[in-house]
């Protein structure tokens, strides 16, 4: 098999299976090719593919495996989405070795579709393990003991023939925490000793907990109120081919090396000082801002009109005024962390990045001394300066600033939950009794729904 080099990871590549370009995952799946595919998988063709594709996930799931990964060829099909029984030629020893365990198999269940993915059942806890080891995301438990690992998402779990479920949870704690188990009896009830494991699992699963103490309502404006955490990196002017020129005096260079240096801080700078135009909390008051605007331009006028039906007129001023002066409200937040915090945000000294930056003589007299020598020197100008190594220096300053960047953006997120907590808790204090939304139900259908109930 003639395995070619991998390529640069921004070259685009073509992944070819069974002879035809493949240009979607649906493609891949309908033209793959057990060969091809490894094939592809080994000179890194098929991860390159699927990143430039934008199928994050599966190229995620594939980093790091390789033909020598221990059951190898059934996680590469796990992971792109194609039955592994399927697709794979058996030889005659693993076809006996599989309809010997369908017989097996046939003493607890006769259901056909459970006898097909004969492959995918487990009769112990160690072929549980086996499973879950090779990505297999649909497992049948059958009839003895198990374990269900609470912290192993997205797997969906089906019991053949009465399993037993050691240390179980509810299925409503194996739902928070992407696990999905039919056919298997578990306890009504959440044990106390275990709770906080499984809330754990949750987080770690994404779930929010929010809605399990709050309104449909405030839930609703939850999800909606929601903001991906902003990130900005940021470039401080520079000038390279300044570096390139050369002065007739030592004090000329200087000047220029210094004018090259004080562009960059005074800009790193500008970022972090409170009033400034602009600084970092002027970003992130404008992005957080957005969010609460787009969420409730749509509906204010329902809110409003629930507000007055159920008689909480001031807690609709209240609410109103903190959407309406959110981006005022949160930029004076965001600078007041930066006035208090000034000794963090503030850059490193001037001095420090300047001392990096040296001035270099260039003598280009020929003459050793002497008369010719001072000749050379009346005659022509053969002495210049320049100045290296400020592009590290300014590249030191930018990953100082963007440190710091990182560091407030924190904060700043942090901030606009707590923010919009106060949001939601209005908004909880107005929608008790509502009903509950109606599936695929966006907010503004609901909340006209509600109002047109209660007139």
């Amino acid at each position: 098999m003639n395995i070619n080099p991998k390529k640069t990871a921004n070259e685009k590549v073509t992944l070819m299976l069974s002879g035809t370009t493949i240009h979607s995952l649906s493609e891949l799946r309908e033209h793959f090719h057990m060969d091809d595919a490894l094939t592809a998988l080994m000179n890194g063709t098929l991860e390159q593919w699927l990143t430039q594709h934008y199928y994050e996930q599966e190229a995620a799931q594939l980093s790091g495996l390789t033909i020598d990964t221990p059951d190898c060829r059934q996680k590469l099909c796990t992971i792109l989405g194609i039955d592994y029984q399927a697709c794979v030629e058996l030889s005659e020893e693993e076809k006996a070795a599989l309809l010997q365990r369908k017989e097996l198999l046939r003493q607890y269940t006769d259901d056909e579709s459970v006898l097909n993915k004969a492959n995918q059942v487990a009769l112990n806890q160690e072929e549980l393990a086996r499973l879950l080891d090779a990505g297999i995301t649909l497992i049948y438990l059958c009839h003895f003991e198990f374990s269900i690992p609470i912290s192993k998402a997205g797997v969906h779990y089906i019991g053949v023939d009465h399993p037993h479920i050691e240390h179980a949870f509810t299925k409503e704690q194996y739902r928070k925490a992407g696990i999905l188990v039919e056919q298997i009896a578990l306890p009504e009830e959440e044990n106390p000793h275990t709770k906080e494991y499984a809330d754990r699992a949750a987080r770690k699963h994404g779930y929010d907990f929010f809605s399990d103490t709050h309104s449909p309502l405030s839930s609703f404006f939850h999800r909606e109120l929601k903001a991906v955490k902003l990130s900005r990196y940021y470039r401080l002017p520079f000038n390279n081919t300044a570096t390139l020129e050369t002065y007739h005096t030592k004090s000329e260079c200087e000047r220029a090396r210094n004018a090259c240096l004080e562009k960059a801080y005074d800009a790193a700078n500008r970022y972090v000082s409170p009033g400034d135009s602009k600084n970092i909390a002027k970003d992130a008051a404008t992005h957080y801002s957005d969010v609460i605007q787009q969420c409730f331009t749509p509906v204010i006028d329902h809110l409003k009109l629930l507000c007055h039906m159920t008689n909480h007129d001031t807690v609709f001023d209240q609410l109103s005024s903190l959407v309406k002066n959110s981006r005022k409200n949160l930029l004076a937040l965001f600078e007041a962390e930066l006035q208090d915090s000034s000794d963090y945000y503030r850059m490193y000294h001037f001095d420090y990045f300047l001392d990096q930056v040296d001035i270099e003589k260039h003598d280009y007299r020929v003459s050793d001394e002497g008369f010719f020598r001072l000749l050379e020197t009346a005659l022509c100008d053969h002495v210049e300066y320049s100045y290296k190594n400020a592009a590290l220096a300014v590249n030191e300053m930018e990953n100082d600033i963007n440190d710091h960047a990182a560091s407030f953006f924190n904060y700043a997120y942090t901030e606009y939950e707590h923010y919009t907590g106060e949001i939601e808790e209005l908004i909880d204090s107005i929608s008790k009794d509502l009903p509950t939304p109606e599936e695929e139900e966006d907010l503004a259908a609901y909340l006209t729904r509600i109002c047109v109930k209660l007139v």
